[in-house]
């Protein structure tokens, strides 16, 4: 199937995806993140759909197995950070006490988003709004190692503006 194709079937069913995502996440932003991934995984495996099956089985489908995934993952994830604990003073170096000057520190920050060319700036917010580099290459029609090297480019003049303003840059998403 075309990505034309599967968008229409997908678009046709959302409603019933939403609510389905939603019975399982019982939380609005844990269903949108769903979603979006569910979304990826349709368009990644659109050439596996029959036509004149049922799509709206085999997406709720994948949605079901998204879920069971991720919840696991989370499980696991959970129980090996509790086995492993931090110690407690690691943290201290990138916490900033001063609430007033986070404050300002953002907004410096934003300031030079702002001032990125404009086709880094798009990239650099979709992937830190949470957008996976297919999903970005998808919506800006480019290939993925566009994606990844504009994303380099915005994050290296970031980088080398905030090392000229003081301001440390080793924050990663």
């Amino acid at each position: 199937m075309t990505i034309e194709q599967i968008n229409a079937l997908n678009q046709n069913n959302f409603p019933q995806s939403r609510l389905f995502a939603l019975s399982l996440t019982r939380d609005e932003d844990r269903m949108r993140d769903l979603l979006q991934e569910v979304s990826y995984k349709i368009l990644k495996s659109r050439n596996s759909f029959q036509p004149g099956t049922n799509f709206p089985a085999w997406v709720k489908r994948i949605i079901r197995n998204t879920f069971i995934s991720d919840f696991r993952q989370t499980k696991r994830r959970a129980r090996i950070i509790s086995q492993n604990r931090v110690p407690s003073g690691w943290h201290r170096e990138s916490t900033v006490l001063n609430t007033g000057v986070s404050a300002l520190e953002e907004e410096a920050v934003k300031a030079l988003i702002d001032k990125l060319p404009r086709i880094y700036r798009q990239t650099f917010l979709l992937y830190f709004q949470g957008m996976s580099y297919q999903n970005i290459a998808i919506r800006s029609r480019v290939p993925v190692g566009t994606i990844k090297s504009r994303l380099f480019t915005a994050r290296t003049l970031l980088k080398k503006k905030l090392r000229q303003r003081g301001i440390s840059a080793s924050a990663k998403k």
